[in-house]
């Protein structure tokens, strides 16, 4: 996953390196909840960041 932050509008433009898909996350939203607002299905097992099967790295930003 790559991720590039607009610090100015306080959101972050999302690239999800293996399937290509992108999106905006505004605010407070977390990655994860934007994922699933937009129809993905990324892994992930607790929904709060505590077991790591969600986890991006920054590559930019």
């Amino acid at each position: 996953m790559t991720i590039y932050l607009s610090r100015r509008l306080m959101s972050a433009y999302v690239l999800l390196q293996s399937s290509g898909h992108d999106y905006f996350v505004e605010g407070n939203d977390s990655l994860l909840e934007t994922a699933l607002r937009t129809g993905l299905s990324p892994a992930y097992g607790c929904s709060d960041g505590s077991c790591g099967q969600c986890k991006a790295s920054l590559i930019s930003g």
